[in-house]
């Protein structure tokens, strides 16, 4: 089964949605021999819904599979692709549209202060994010925008990152910025995030992530007064029509 999650994603990078649909269909009956191996079970099913599942399958379909990943494989010892589930299902439940609060906060404080027990700063970082993004929508602010409070504070944790881990992060905490952004009407915010996120390439192996990236540079460049950045909306606008005639 992992030759063949392998196979579905590579097509489906490739642009051809529908057979990395069908491989991915196959992948997870055959993982269903492998249910006893709790391993490689689960680290199948994960890439799967993360790199192929959810391009023609609805978010929360594999919301409570990818929890029930992380935590097989946290039991197993293997923490990488554990917290790589974790990762996903996170961005599942944003993109599902599930209710936030303060339980869910707290899922993320767990699971960051495990990230940082077995030294996974990168991980860390990503939940952390993610509780200020939630908590920048429940708690009033003077500057909703930014990312800066107790949870993650973007400046200081940037200037400590290697190159590669900066860049990603600040890809990452740019998403939740623009989508804060356009939430409480930041033109400049959304500017900002916009050219920063243009300089990403317009892709991503982790679906659920590029769904919420896609859909909030496509709202954001539309509501701009500025028609160059229309040219942004039309590009996010052209991939959810492809998208919507599979």
């Amino acid at each position: 089964p992992h030759m063949l999650v392998a196979l579905g994603t590579l097509l489906g990078k490739k642009g051809n949605i529908k057979a990395a649909n069908e491989i991915g269909n196959v992948a997870l009956t055959v993982s269903e021999n492998f249910r006893d191996n709790k391993a490689d079970y689960s680290s199948t099913r994960f890439a799967n819904y993360a790199g192929i599942i959810f391009y023609l399958q609805s978010f929360r379909s594999g919301v409570d599979i990818l929890h029930q990943c992380y935590k097989d494989l946290r039991f197993v010892g293997r923490f990488e692709p554990a917290l790589g589930s974790q990762l996903n299902y996170i961005y599942a439940y944003f993109a599902a549209g599930y209710q936030m609060g303060t339980i869910f906060e707290s899922k993320l404080l767990v699971v960051d202060e495990f990230c940082k027990s077995i030294d996974k700063s990168g991980f860390a970082a990503s939940f952390q994010i993610h509780r200020q993004f939630a908590m920048n929508l429940r708690q009033r602010s003077d500057h909703p925008t930014l990312l800066s409070g107790p949870a993650f504070e973007q400046d200081t944790a940037l200037a400590n990152m290697s190159d590669q881990a900066r860049k990603m992060t600040l890809r990452d905490a740019s998403i939740f910025r623009l989508e804060l952004a356009f939430i409480f009407n930041d033109s400049e915010c959304m500017a900002e995030m916009l050219e920063t996120l243009s300089g990403y390439p317009f892709e991503d192996q982790v679906i659920s992530r590029f769904y919420i990236r896609a859909c909030f540079m496509g709202l954001a460049a539309y509501s701009l007064a500025e028609k160059n950045y229309h040219a942004i909306g039309n590009k996010c606008l052209k991939y959810f029509r492809r998208m919507k005639k599979l």
